[in-house]
């Protein structure tokens, strides 16, 4: 039998996902890939026995949403799958569809479909919301700048706000990350997986942080010294975020009594979450807003910042083809899907 192209193609992309992607791009281990076949071969034996896909029918629809509702159902009522189980074998179709979306175009649509459905094993907790301009310029006023720790208080945040940082990223930052001097003033952070980023910094937020500096510091600051350190342990000890989130509590409280937006108990996420939001509203390039937030795909962006699947598909649209084009041919092969894509 000769095989279609669009699933000749298709299979050869399963396979450099399974056989070069997960063990030499990511790095995962033997034991990690094999759970990954093993999800998968549960997905392709549901299309073969249960939807009857034969396999020149094993294409992009495969994938849509309405198939892989189904499937998580038939783990669950026929192969007596417990949550955690369903939600880990949906997060490697989850992956799977995010590598061949960066090879196909049409499988974006079942990326994001499939990146909406909710784990089963737990909820998604409290949607964080942003707070609008006006309520962070409240908010911000509310702080006394009068006192030592005000002015502590209003370096620290205005330095989250400015750069968008998660609260560990902001409090692991030390004097000699910053790079004041330069043109083009920025800092370092280091983000989750231990992966570095630099950050620009606006005119203000680096005079903010140059007289904090010198109030703080001194005139030879000791690069090794955390930017924001404890009042109790010193440079070398870093403000603990329960101290930082006490500090948010008391300045949110304030604020709330000027504007109700702002919330009574703040809590430092929605300051990051503001400012990404605020970035969006001011035209700044979704990809730009991804790299400075840290995430790793820009479909956690859309989700963040509330952007919708046909404004991101726009985005997408825009961006260069690099499909990498699949030399092997699949001629006269027989039996199912499984002997195709090489899993037992």
């Amino acid at each position: 039998m000769k095989i279609k192209k669009e699933t000749s193609t298709l299979i050869g992309h399963i396979n450099n996902w399974l056989k070069v992607y997960l063990p030499q791009t990511r790095g995962y281990s033997g034991k990690t890939i094999e759970s990954y076949e093993t999800g998968l071969s549960l997905f392709i034996a549901f299309l073969e026995y249960e939807k009857d896909i034969k396999i020149n029918e094993f294409n992009e629809t495969c994938f849509n949403l309405h198939v892989i509702e189904e499937w998580l159902t038939w783990l669950r009522s026929q192969r007596n799958n417990q949550k955690r189980t369903i939600d880990h074998r949906l997060a490697i179709i989850k992956s799977l569809l995010k590598y061949l979306k960066s090879k196909d175009y049409n499988y974006v649509i079942h990326y994001l479909d499939a990146c909406e459905i909710r784990n089963i094993s737990h909820g998604r907790g409290k949607k964080v919301e942003g707070l609008s301009k006006k309520a962070m310029k409240v908010f911000f006023s509310a702080i006394d700048c009068t006192t030592r720790t005000g002015k502590r208080d209003y370096a620290m945040f205005t330095f989250m706000y400015d750069t968008g940082c998660r609260i560990g990223e902001e409090l692991n930052i030390k004097v000699k990350d910053l790079y004041l001097y330069v043109d083009r003033p920025y800092v370092i952070v280091n983000g989750k997986g231990d992966k570095k980023r630099p950050l620009i910094l606006s005119e203000k937020t680096v005079e903010i942080i140059r007289l904090y500096i010198k109030m703080f510091f001194g005139n030879n600051p000791n690069p090794e010294g955390f930017l924001f350190y404890s009042t109790h342990g010193g440079i070398f000890r870093q403000v603990s975020v329960d101290a930082v989130n006490n500090r948010l509590y008391i300045i949110s409280e304030k604020a709330n009594k000027k504007c109700t937006e702002v919330p009574i108990h703040m809590h430092c996420h929605q300051i990051r979450h503001s400012a990404a939001s605020h970035w969006l509203q001011d035209e700044i390039n979704i990809a730009q807003i991804s790299r400075y937030l840290g995430h790793e795909s820009l479909d956690t962006t859309r989700i963040y910042v509330g952007i919708s699947r046909e404004e991101l598909e726009l985005a997408l649209a825009k961006r260069e083809d690099i499909i990498n084009g699949q030399k092997k041919k699949y001629k006269n092969v027989k039996g199912g899907l499984k002997s195709l894509i090489g899993i037992n």
